[in-house]
């Protein structure tokens, strides 16, 4: 990620996440479903003399995994995606 400080207390951020799955197909549970997530972010904020406040927003996306296991838990067979929205509000006092 980074951050840019402008005049006057402003700044404006910007990140990106990739977070590749970690769970093969045969041990694959659907209550616990693990995929490719690619997650951005931005956000702004402003510093005054003793308080701030940051607004950001998140996107994470995973693209479509198939699960196809046979063997050890067959009923995690299927098509699973990823998709999430966060808004975040933060603020601050300084002394």
């Amino acid at each position: 990620g980074v951050t840019r400080y402008f005049g006057e207390g402003w700044n404006v951020s910007g990140g990106f996440m990739y977070s590749e799955d970690s769970v093969p197909d045969n041990t694959f549970n659907p209550l616990v479903p693990d995929s490719d997530r690619y997650i951005f972010s931005v956000g702004v904020g402003k510093k005054y003399t003793h308080f701030s406040w940051e607004l950001a927003y998140q996107l994470g996306y995973g693209p479509s995994r198939s699960v196809n296991n046979d063997t050890t838990y067959p009923a995690a067979n299927g098509s699973y995606e990823f998709l999430s929205h966060a808004i975040s509000i933060n603020f601050g006092y300084h002394f």
